[in-house]
């Protein structure tokens, strides 16, 4: 007999304020199972519950836990048939339901394990997640006395995606090994519910429902200050020689801390079915930028492979400017440049530049206010990746090669057919000489291409643009979108 108070344990443990209680996991865990497995209904994954989107047109995984060794069965109030599974010893079970063409009809889905659960308001739809840091977790309400530009017409306006829109987003939960469970509820999209949704997820969303005209379920695990390493599994981690992986290290649960926030936030929602991942994160990695393409790479492949559908598109967004304790270091350009590296060495992963998006008095704020640009580009990229769209150009320019006459540099710069979008002060730009030193430098335009020069520097061997802390820039394409920070030499 399972104890009663086995049957009141919450769905899951959260570990408090970046302590992780050893002594109380391993009290809790097997209780936890027992309540898993213990009641009269199926119990489904965080995510598969009321108010849920499913992707459209895919056979969509549900999974769980019931009766050990029983008959479980999905089937949708859409039609089709019926489909089955058996649980194992321990109750876990796993199946794949069919879904059709999303629309914003709401649906019912009906579990059973010989005792039916039936999670009702289902829409289908297209579903994507988003994952990183602080940048990607500030909220429409701001963060740290910086708020979302227009916010109270951003909140008003989001009343049009009632029953279009809808976010889940995944509690903070420090866990040492793989959870299974995670507090992760629905919310439908309105002015009373959207104010702590994250802002870059919302402005994502959104911008894809205007587009598609389907609804949009954004999923949204991030939490500030976090490394890449705390988003990436343990198996992969146990290589980072440069990280402590003690127990006594990984139960502090500090930003740092590596796997326990996977284990928490991203393990127990493994494979719920996408159709890509959006992912803001990088500044809590500045000082270690020479890992950081390489560990980037190794967190988009473990988690690509985890879920099981192939490469799905993963779009990062570059860290914007801040002054990170000197405005004229390069910490955070290598950085940005290594988040660029990263599209180069997988498939389907792309990148959207801020350089553009913050104002003078944002240099001492890492949260900078203009984050509705950050999720249109975001979208953009999908709609034409993804989505098949055309008619735009949603990628950044960026430096291809450089031809030096008459003491001038002339760079020429991808995604700029069209030419630029100024002609005049065309700030952030640096050459140096055979010395390799560095000058500001002035930038003109002569019809697709840029003229770099400096009356310092008579014979140039190469050219910086905004490559520093904080360099914010002035070069954008007609679609303007801004130049991406680059240096011509390594």
């Amino acid at each position: 007999m399972v104890p009663t108070s086995a049957k009141a344990l919450p769905d899951s443990y959260e570990i408090p304020q970046n302590r992780i209680d050893m002594k109380k996991i391993l009290l809790t865990l097997p209780l936890l199972l027992l309540a898993l497995t213990a009641g009269a209904k199926v119990k489904p994954a965080p995510l598969i519950s009321d108010g849920m989107v499913l992707q459209q047109q895919s056979d969509c995984k549900l999974w769980g836990f019931a009766k050990p060794n029983s008959r479980v069965t999905a089937r949708g109030s859409w039609g089709g048939k019926t489909v089955q599974t058996r649980s194992d010893a321990q109750g876990r079970w796993q199946l794949r339901l069919p879904t059709p063409k999303g629309s914003f009809t709401p649906y019912e889905l009906t579990l059973s394990d010989g005792d039916k659960l039936v999670i009702k308001d289902v829409l289908i739809g297209e579903v994507w997640l988003g994952g990183g840091q602080s940048n990607m977790e500030m909220s429409l309400q701001g963060r740290n006395n910086r708020v979302i530009d227009h916010v109270n017409q951003e909140i008003i306006g989001s009343l049009k995606y009632s029953g279009k829109l809808r976010l889940a987003t995944v509690s903070h939960n420090l866990q040492l090994t793989p959870a299974d469970s995670v507090a992760a509820p629905w919310k439908d999209c309105s002015p009373a519910t959207v104010t702590p949704w994250s802002a870059v997820c919302y402005f994502f969303g959104s911008t894809l429902v205007d587009a598609l005209q389907v609804p949009v379920g954004m999923i949204a695990s991030c939490w500030g200050a976090t490394t890449v390493e705390s988003w990436t599994p343990a198996e992969i981690c146990r290589s980072y020689t440069d990280l402590k992986q003690d127990k006594a290290s990984l139960s502090k649960g500090k930003t740092n801390t590596p796997i326990v926030r996977y284990n928490g936030m991203i393990h127990p929602i493994e494979g719920y079915t996408l159709k890509g991942f959006i992912w803001y994160q990088g500044e809590a990695n500045v000082s270690h930028h020479n890992q950081y393409a390489d560990r980037l790479s190794n967190l988009i492949s473990a988690w690509r492979q985890r879920w099981g559908q192939g490469d799905l598109p993963f779009y990062e967004v570059e860290i914007c400017p801040y002054h990170y304790g000197d405005v004229s270091g390069d910490k955070a350009a290598l950085l940005r440049e290594a988040q660029w590296d990263v599209t180069r060495r997988l498939p389907h992963v792309g990148c959207v530049s801020t350089n553009d998006l913050v104002r003078p008095y944002e240099v001492h704020q890492i949260h900078p206010s203009m984050k509705r640009p950050v999720g249109e580009r975001l979208a953009m990229m999908a709609l034409s990746r993804d989505y098949g769209m055309q008619g735009f150009d949603p990628e950044c320019p960026q430096y291809e090669s450089m031809e030096v006459k008459d003491s001038k540099v002339y760079l020429k710069v991808s995604h700029s057919k069209s030419g630029f979008s100024r002609f005049d002060d065309l700030e952030g730009f640096e050459v140096c000489g055979p010395d390799g030193v560095y000058y500001p430098a002035q930038a003109s335009i002569e019809g697709v291409r840029l003229v770099v020069s400096s009356p310092k520097v008579l014979q140039p061997r190469a050219v910086k643009y905004c490559f520093h802390n904080w360099s914010p820039g002035t070069v954008a394409n007609t679609s303007g979108l801004p130049l991406v920070p680059f240096r011509s030499q390594r």
